[in-house]
């Protein structure tokens, strides 16, 4: 088995990860479907596809195709972690992790809160500001890999939290997001 352990190592947000809150199902997700690239409502589930969801579980598990008798290929040990759907039937969704991957997850493990995962911050760390402008305080320093909670985000900033540091990020940094999508 290819072992995928995301486990958060290059950093935190001020030495806090994590993901708090309750859990919501997948269907239960706020969709942002028509700013997302072309997107098909006719599946299983009656939500778009392609859209960004969330693993549920600190521990999950990739399967090469959507059943349990099928091999798992990818453990995944990183709750929050956003994976794209890209297909679906109706237990199993087939996603897109940040790296690439592609495997079958079912549709329980999937949790339809928005996170993303920090891309381009390894240099100088991004800089979560207290208000969405360049020019804001800066509240915290956030690394590459760190996964956030998504509470709003506009074309060019989004509200985040991760552990107890909340602020302004700009969205460019952001892994789980479609190019226009905005939300709130």
């Amino acid at each position: 088995m290819r072992r995928l352990q995301l486990l958060a190592t290059v950093g935190a947000l001020l030495g806090a990860l994590g993901v708090s809150g309750p859990g919501r199902t997948e269907d239960g997700a706020q969709l942002a479907a028509a700013s997302s690239p072309s997107f098909r409502r006719d599946t299983p589930s009656g939500l778009p596809v392609p859209r960004f969801v969330s693993l549920k579980a600190s521990q999950t598990y990739g399967r090469l195709g959507p059943s349990f008798s099928h091999a798992v290929q990818w453990e995944i040990q990183r709750r929050g972690l956003p994976v794209e759907v890209v297909a679906e039937t109706e237990h199993w969704r087939k996603v897109r992790d940040p790296a690439g991957d592609e495997m079958w997850i079912h549709h329980s493990r999937l949790d339809g809160r928005r996170h993303g995962v920090l891309r381009g911050c390894a240099v100088e760390g991004c800089m979560v500001r207290s208000a969405p402008r360049g020019v804001a305080r800066g509240v915290a320093v956030a690394k590459d890999d760190v996964i956030v909670r998504l509470h709003e985000c506009d074309e060019r900033w989004c509200r985040v939290r991760a552990g107890s540091h909340k602020g302004w990020l700009e969205r460019r940094y952001v892994w789980g997001l479609y190019p226009g999508e905005t939300f709130n």
